[in-house]
């Protein structure tokens, strides 16, 4: 028992020990194959030898070491970050890794980290080439160039062929500005390094602005040579040539790329490109359709072309193509992307249909297709409308065409997970979260669509309209701001800026707008307006004539000057002046429905009524389907105590625009006049129906029933449930009617409450006058009572309840 006792650990020390050997064999050996392959410049199977070495010794510095490395050279550089971070950790005393750290560091805008790698391997050998070098690149950055070069002249004594300190040599002389020495400092580097393309672009800058545009291209084309296959450097080589107005060559360049690439479709296209920069866009389709007829089972020259026809508007031979690529691929990868982009046009040319059954195709072989999703998300947000329409929450809720912003919201979150730069997608979203009154999520997306595309000015005025729309001018304004700050003449951002500043107060903003306008648009009618509106803002009516007529010399059919400057005559009195402009207008082209409205508002003023409603039946004729003219109609009716008119008038106006909230808020006062009770009791019951917050609708209706059916207890109480709403309102207006309503109710301690605060509120009325002096009344206070029932009486002006206070004071 004792020698088995003995012999069982015996064995598993054994074991262990055998164990580790192995481990660390395999290890070794891992690593060796792991280093010959990376010397072999196979960095793939390199990466996976090194990581095996990793699985058994996770502190295994050379193997981090040269990780590290492979992540570089694949430009990974978060890997190649934090792998030279792990080989510092683990062998402090490795020169190399802290220098390419630092490096690293500092290209991530770290100096002061970057310095302390610097100055780490400097503790070590003060005379180290390459950790003077960082040093010097970190005092450069920080903007001591004397010590910078002293640094790098230090390193060139050491090895006067690094290739950091040339460059940082190179770099200091530039920002001196003495360019024949850095051109000689990154000749020698060049001479030294000849493969470091880096090296070379910079030879080729300072040669340009040496003025030596021959060495310049003697240099790029020496890239060309470096790297034939590298498309980006003859595509740098052409656009240089083509700057520098050598169109020949730089075409000559491209045509020899797509000789010498003859399967790169890219090659291909960027000379298409160059051609139609040069040539226009006609030779440029021409350039194409040849590459494809010499190539013609290459579909990726027919979606570009196709993205070219639909770019230009031949949007049916777009559509050609696209089902040509289908017929051709069917269902492979290319046949369901030309699907996708098909169902694009089709919803843009309002065939939702089509584009829905296109969409189904494709998720039903690739659920997560970008393109079909997007298309999927803006069906979404469309619903049953036309293309283009606007979305919201009213649209239909059911079915398979419903308006679904929360689908369209998940589609376009799958996009943006696997491409979170997708712009279009991003808009999208903005859009969706609005349709779902989520402000803030959409304002999230349009700031991030901003940032990745800063000069794209769709971002800034969709962000400046939902800010506007939910109340925040100031945020809306910053948004132009920030857009005008990138191209002070963009004509979008200006007119949106201007529409915002006409709707507020602020004078001076609208002045400083119109200023720029002027300055940098000075032939647009809109810095001319703005400055006209300015004028008229201020009270300087005559002042504003001048700019709002030379507006609308430069663009005659425009409304908005013409308005304005009818506004400034009819301040003026001026009226004939008013009517001549508008009938010059006219006969320029104008909008008729605009001009003849505001012919009629000069009669009006004039004192001319049945001209007025002349023009106002000619609006209706004109444009039955437009509010303004029934409304203005109907006012001088009602005016002339032609009740009845008036309603047939804003009821035939209703049922023409299909139900125009502007003249539906106008019907109920007019049947009130009317002495049609219960109509405008019906006609305000609908408006809450529609819409229960309107609390206008709620404080009239509660008021008609208070005073026309106030025996009525059902009816009082329907009014109290509308009125209760204002127990905690500061509008007089709205007191009034909880008070009245109490009053009625015989609550009268309540409504004298009531009744006080809006007496006290506001400038006293008097309708507000006759109710307080009737709940004095019931509460026994005839000297207060009478006081208010005398003075609305006494006030000349009719108002519901006149005949009673009469009544009442009679009684007193």
């Amino acid at each position: 028992m004792l020698a088995r006792s003995v012999l069982i650990p015996s064995i598993a020390l054994a074991a262990a020990l055998i164990t580790a050997c192995s481990g660390e064999d395999r290890a070794e050996r891992y690593l060796e194959r792991g280093t010959a392959l990376y010397e072999q410049g196979d960095l793939v199977k390199a990466r996976l030898e090194l990581q095996n070495v990793l699985q058994i010794d996770p502190k295994d510095a050379e193997a981090w070491f040269l990780l590290a490395k492979i992540a570089e050279q694949q430009e990974n550089w978060r890997g190649a970050f934090s792998a030279y971070q792990k080989t510092v950790e683990l062998s402090p005393d490795n020169a190399e890794a802290r220098i390419e750290l630092g490096t690293l560091m500092l290209a991530s805008n770290s100096p002061d980290e970057a310095l302390a790698q610097a100055e780490a391997v400097l503790a070590a050998n003060a005379e180290d080439p390459a950790a003077l070098a960082l040093r010097g690149s970190v005092r450069l950055r920080q903007g001591d160039p004397n010590a910078a070069l002293r640094d790098a002249e230090s390193a060139l004594m050491q090895d006067p062929s690094n290739r950091e300190a040339l460059a940082l040599q190179a770099r200091v002389q530039l920002q001196r500005r003495d360019l024949p020495g850095a051109e000689q400092s990154l000749k020698s580097a060049v001479e030294a390094h000849p493969d470091d393309l880096r090296l070379l672009l910079g030879l080729a800058s300072v040669s340009e602005q040496l003025g030596d545009t021959a060495g310049a291209v003697s240099v790029l084309r020496q890239i060309i040579e470096r790297e034939p296959k590298v498309l980006a450097h003859r595509t740098r080589l052409a656009q240089y040539l083509a700057a520098h107005g050598d169109r020949a060559a730089a075409e000559q360049v491209l045509r020899q790329a797509v000789a010498d690439l003859p399967d790169d479709d890219d090659a291909k296209l960027t000379l298409v490109a160059l051609i139609q920069a040069q040539q226009g866009a006609a030779a440029a389709t021409e350039q194409l359709q040849a590459f494809i007829e010499a190539a013609p089972d290459d579909n990726a020259l027919r979606f570009a072309l196709a993205a070219r026809r639909s770019v230009a508007g031949e949007t049916e031979q777009a559509e050609a193509i696209y089902r040509e690529i289908i017929a051709r691929a069917d269902g492979g990868p290319d046949g369901l992307r030309a699907r996708a982009k098909l169902a694009a046009l089709a919803f843009a040319q309002g065939r939702q249909d089509e584009a829905r059954t296109l969409v189904g195709e494709v998720l039903d072989n690739n659920p997560e297709d970008a393109d079909a999703l997007l298309v999927r998300a803006a069906l979404a947000l469309h619903g049953d409308g036309e293309a283009g329409s606007d979305v919201g929450p009213d649209a239909e809720a059911d079915g398979a065409n419903a308006f679904d912003p929360q689908q369209a919201i998940a589609d376009l979150r799958t996009i943006l997970r696997d491409n979170p730069e997708s712009t279009a997608a991003l808009r999208l979203l903005a859009m969706a979260h609005q349709a779902r009154n989520e402000p803030a999520l959409a304002e999230d997306a349009l700031e991030r669509l901003i940032e990745l595309a800063p000069d794209d000015p769709a971002g800034y005025l969709q962000l400046a309209g939902l800010r506007s729309r939910i109340g925040d001018v100031e945020g809306a304004t910053l948004a132009l701001d920030e857009l005008l700050g990138r191209d002070p003449g963009s004509a979008l951002a200006q007119t949106a800026l201007a529409r915002i500043q006409q709707q507020q107060p602020d004078t001076d903003a609208l002045e400083e707008t119109a200023g720029l306008v002027l300055k940098t648009r000075p032939e647009h009618p809109l810095g001319h307006y703005l400055s006209g509106l300015v004028d008229q803002r201020r009270g300087e009516l005559e002042a504003s004539v001048a700019p709002l007529l030379t507006a609308l010399e430069k663009n005659p059919k425009a409304a908005q000057p013409l308005v304005a400057l009818t506004r400034s005559l009819l301040g003026l009195g001026r009226y004939d002046d008013a009517e001549r402009h508008l009938r010059e207008a006219l006969k320029a082209g104008a909008d008729e429905i605009v001009a003849t409205n505001l012919l009629g508002e000069v009669y009006v003023a004039a004192g001319r009524p049945d001209e007025a409603r002349a023009q106002y039946r000619e609006a209706i004729a004109l444009r039955p389907g437009a509010p303004l003219a029934y409304q203005r109609l109907a006012d001088l009716q009602r005016a002339a105590g032609e009740a009845d008119a008036a309603v047939t008038t804003l009821r035939s106006g209703i049922e023409a625009t299909k139900g125009s909230p502007l003249l539906s808020t106008a019907l109920p006062l007019a049947l009130e006049e009317a002495g049609r009770v219960d109509e405008a009791v019906d006609a305000y019951e609908g408006i809450l129906a529609a819409n229960p917050d309107a609390d206008w609708a709620a404080n009239n209706l509660a008021m008609l029933l208070a005073d026309h059916r106030a025996d009525d207890p059902v009816s009082l109480e329907r009014a109290l449930t509308l009125a209760l709403r204002f127990a905690d309102s500061d509008q007089p207006a709205f007191l009034d009617t909880l008070g009245w309503v109490y009053y009625r109710k015989g609550e009268y301690t309540r409504a004298a409450e009531l009744l006080e605060q809006a007496h006290s509120a506001g400038e006293p009325t008097p309708q507000r006058q006759f109710h307080l002096g009737m709940t004095y009344l019931a509460l026994g206070r005839a000297e207060d009572a009478k006081a208010l029932l005398s003075a609305a009486v006494e006030a000349g002006r009719p108002f519901a309840g006149l005949d009673e206070a009469r009544a009442a004071l009679a009684g007193l």
